[in-house]
C-alpha cells in the first residue's frame, strides 16, 4: 500500500504546475508485474484551516473545454467554538468573472453531477458573496467544523479572497436542576392582625449530579428556614424550605416578592411570592376577630362578665356605647365602639368584638 501527498503527486506532472489547482485530476496506474494486481484508490483533499478575521487568497481554474457545470473543490474550514454567537464568511472575486460560495457543517461540500451538496449556497451575480450564520439564521449556527468551497463556473481562472469572522460571546448558563413545588406562593393577612401561617416549599434536584444550593429573598417581609444539611442534594433528592411572612409595619395593599435559589453554573430558580394585606373593617358594624396582646375597656359602661366554654364574655349592659382598646402583636393600637347589648369575647389570645349597630 502506497500513499502519496499532493506535493509528491505534483512532482509527477508537468513542471508548469507549481501549485495545487482546482479541476479534474487523472491518476494513471502501471503494472510492472507479469501478474494481475488488485488495488484500491482513495483520495482526500485537506482543507486549509482559517483563523477568524484573517483573509486568505486563492486561485481557482475555470471550466475546461468539453466540461460543463460547476467546477470547484473543498479548500477551507473553520472551527466554531461553543461560545460563538455568529459566523460571517465573505468571498470576494478579484477577477472579472463570478465565483460562488458553498458552506456545509460537519462534512466537506461535494459537487455531484453539477449539483452542489451544501447547507448554504451563495451564488449572486455580485462580486462579493456573504454567508452569515447565527441563532436566527437558517440553518442556525452550531458548535463544530464548517467547510467552505469556492465554485467557479467561468471558463477562465478566477482569483479570490476569503475571510471568515467569528463573533464570540458568553453563552447563557443551563437551566437550574432545581424545581420547586408549589412554583409560587400566596399569603393573605389583615392590617394589625397576626402573621399568616408559614408555607412549605419542596425543592427537588432533577439533575444527574449532586448539587449545593443557596437561597435569598428580595424583600424584608419574607424569611426562610431550612436545615443546613438540606443545601446539599443528591440527584433526585428533595428538601423542604419553610417560607414565613411578617406584616409588621405594612399598610393595606398588594405586595410582591421573590425567592431565588442558586446553584453554581446554572440559571437561578425564582419562586414568586404575593402578599395581600387587607384593611381592618370599619368600626361601624362588623364582627371582628383579632389576635391581641392587651385589651382595655376605656369608655365608661356597664359590662357583664361570664365564662362560656373556656372563653370570657363581656357584654355591654348599659344603655350607651362603650369602647375597647386593643394592642396588637405588632405594637399597633386599635379602638372600637361597642354598642349597648353587644359583646366582647376573649378566647385565649384572640378577641372577638361585635361592633354592629
Amino acid at each position: 500500500k502506497e500513499e502519496i501527498s499532493s506535493q509528491e503527486f505534483l512532482a509527477c506532472v508537468k513542471p508548469a504546475c507549481t501549485v495545487f489547482q482546482a479541476g479534474p485530476w487523472f491518476i494513471g496506474l502501471i503494472n510492472f508485474s507479469s501478474d494481475p494486481q488488485t488495488y484500491t484508490i482513495a483520495g482526500q483533499l485537506t482543507p486549509v484551516s482559517l483563523e477568524s478575521g484573517v483573509s486568505r487568497t486563492g486561485t481557482i481554474e475555470g471550466v475546461a473545454q468539453g466540461f460543463s457545470g460547476t467546477l470547484g473543490f473543498v479548500d477551507y474550514k473553520i472551527e466554531v467554538p461553543a461560545d460563538a454567537t455568529a459566523l460571517r464568511i465573505e468571498l470576494e472575486n478579484k477577477a472579472s468573472g463570478n465565483v460562488d460560495l458553498a458552506v456545509r457543517f460537519g462534512e466537506p461540500v461535494t459537487v455531484q453531477q453539477n449539483r452542489v451538496v451544501a447547507d448554504v449556497l451563495a451564488n449572486s451575480a455580485e462580486g462579493i458573496e456573504v454567508v452569515t450564520l447565527d441563532a436566527s439564521s437558517s440553518p442556525v449556527l452550531k458548535e463544530g467544523t464548517y467547510f467552505m468551497t469556492v465554485l467557479n463556473r467561468e471558463r477562465t481562472r478566477q482569483n479570490f479572497a476569503l475571510i471568515a469572522t467569528l463573533t464570540r460571546g458568553t453563552q447563557p448558563p443551563p437551566p437550574s436542576p432545581l424545581t420547586a413545588e408549589p412554583p409560587n406562593l400566596t399569603f393573605e393577612a389583615v392590617t394589625g392582625g397576626a402573621n399568616p401561617e408559614p408555607q412549605a416549599l419542596q425543592l427537588t434536584n432533577t439533575g444527574t449530579d449532586a448539587i449545593t444550593w443557596s437561597a435569598s429573598t428580595d424583600v424584608p417581609w419574607l424569611s426562610l428556614t431550612f436545615a443546613d444539611e438540606a443545601t446539599m442534594l443528591a440527584a433526585g433528592a428533595s428538601a423542604t424550605v419553610n417560607v414565613a411572612v411578617n406584616i409588621s409595619g405594612l399598610v393595606a395593599g398588594d405586595y410582591a416578592g421573590q425567592i431565588t435559589f442558586s446553584v453554581s453554573g446554572f440559571e437561578p430558580l425564582s419562586v414568586p411570592v404575593t402578599l395581600t394585606v387587607k384593611a381592618l373593617p370599619p368600626a361601624t358594624g362588623e364582627l371582628l376577630a383579632l389576635t391581641f396582646e392587651v385589651l382595655e375597656f376605656v369608655k365608661p359602661g356597664d359590662w357583664d362578665r361570664t365564662l362560656t366554654e373556656g372563653c370570657v364574655v363581656y357584654k355591654n349592659v348599659s344603655d350607651q356605647e362603650s369602647a375597647v382598646r386593643v394592642t396588637l402583636p405588632n405594637g399597633s393600637i386599635q379602638e372600637f365602639e361597642v354598642s349597648a347589648g353587644n359583646e366582647v369575647i376573649v378566647c385565649g389570645d384572640v378577641v372577638h368584638i361585635d361592633t354592629r349597630r
